[in-house]
């Protein structure tokens, strides 16, 4: 067992554990009879060598991330038999753990939280004059950022401020005894979004839950009824439309009204345009960076993060009103940022029509055609929305039940 239980942190999000090589596919299969699916662990950002790890989950259950080895950046840092050699009872010594911490904070996550930096700052004078270790570092060709990492640490206090980054010089040198594009691309990527938003990539997050569907299908109802009940059971909840809006780009919305002839306000006309038929290229990128830099940071503050109307639903309006190709529709829907659980309410015109007429009827017959091909397309829990609100709330409160949310 490798992940280690902070009381101060609480229940960790998955487990992290050691097996045999030969133990491996044996350990997956006892496993997967259990009811546990795998999934790998490849293409993780830090970098895997294929078939080194990989992810095994089941509702309700802690996810278990089964390693034979360590690898990041596609490459080894020490030999794995140190390892169990190294271990009693099931548990890896307190320095060579301590090890695995320090290449992981180095080469992985480039900075130390405060459980780790508890762990690791009592062994690391150890590991500095171990003999042992060093040959590690030499044998697997980072020795010299070895070198350097503990002329960093001779610096640091027992009781810093966290996050504690490594000094962008440290981990830019890292690079050049273990180069990786994705890993770099990542790193530069979240350290220019931490100084925006202070988020931090491996920070709990809480649940974020979607619905979608045509107007009149009961959307914004079962976002309260479920707001309301969440809130009463003593979670922090944020809901709204948030995902339904545009974010870089949102001043542009009233031209391309403008550009088909519609008001201000009130209905808007199709595009016939051909140029702007690539608007889902900037609507795209503008849903991303909305997703990264705004609501990915209300989702690792909040319990749970309901959306009326999602990121599926500005997709299918951009495909309705002219604005994105067939092709463009199929492909990048796929790419869009996911809830964990999406629900998408199911309702007949008929039913529709008696809630509401804010549109034509061939509005409501044209978008449920395009509603209906996102199940074959994306992954959605269709809910019966024809049913009063009652009977809809409940069947929305069982499959969050059986998918162990509640």
């Amino acid at each position: 067992m490798l992940t280690r239980y902070n009381p101060n942190t609480g229940a960790p999000d998955d487990l992290d554990i050691l097996v045999r090589s030969k133990d491996f596919e044996g350990s997956i299969y006892s496993l997967e009879r259990l009811g546990y699916k795998q999934s790998s662990h490849d293409q993780a950002l830090g970098g895997r060598i294929a078939g080194i790890q990989v992810n095994l989950n089941r509702p309700g259950r802690i996810k278990i991330d089964l390693h034979q080895d360590f690898t990041w950046r596609k490459e080894k840092y020490l030999d794995v038999k140190k390892i169990w050699l190294n271990s009693t009872k099931n548990r890896v010594d307190a320095t060579w753990d301590a090890f695995l911490v320090m290449i992981n904070v180095i080469f992985e996550k480039t900075y130390f939280t405060q459980d780790d930096f508890e762990m690791f700052f009592p062994q690391w004078r150890k590991i500095k004059n171990s003999q042992e270790l060093i040959q590690q570092t030499v044998q697997y060709n980072w020795n010299n950022t070895f070198i350097n990492f503990i002329k960093w640490m001779k610096n640091q206090q027992p009781k810093p401020k966290f996050p504690l980054f490594l000094p962008v010089k440290l981990i830019l040198y890292s690079y050049l005894e273990k180069f990786d594009f994705v890993s770099l691309a990542y790193y530069l990527f979240f350290r220019v979004r931490y100084l925006v938003n202070k988020t931090l990539p491996y920070e709990r997050r809480g649940f974020l839950i979607s619905f979608t569907g045509i107007d009149g299908t009961g959307k914004s109802t079962q976002v309260k009824l479920l707001t309301d009940y969440l809130i009463s059971h003593g979670k922090r909840v944020n809901a709204g439309e948030s995902m339904f809006t545009y974010f870089l780009f949102k001043p542009l919305i009233g031209f391309l009204r403008l550009t088909t002839g519609s008001s201000p306000s009130g209905p808007v006309r199709r595009n016939k345009n051909p140029l702007f038929k690539l608007w889902f290229i900037p609507a795209f990128i503008d849903i991303w960076a909305a997703y990264i830099f705004k609501i990915y940071p209300i989702v690792t503050s909040n319990d749970f993060v309901i959306a009326d109307r999602f990121y599926t639903d500005i997709w299918a309006n951009l495909f309705y009103y002219g604005y994105c190709p067939v092709w463009a529709f199929k492909f990048f829907v796929k790419l869009l940022p996911k809830s964990d659980i999406a629900f998408m309410m199911s309702a007949g015109p008929t039913t529709i029509f008696k809630r509401e007429q804010e549109f034509t009827p061939d509005y409501y017959y044209e978008q449920q055609k395009i509603y209906q091909s996102l199940p074959r397309l994306i992954k959605l829990q269709i809910i019966d929305a024809n049913q009063d609100q009652n009977a809809v709330f409940k069947e929305v409160k069982k499959f969050l039940s059986q998918s162990n949310v509640l």
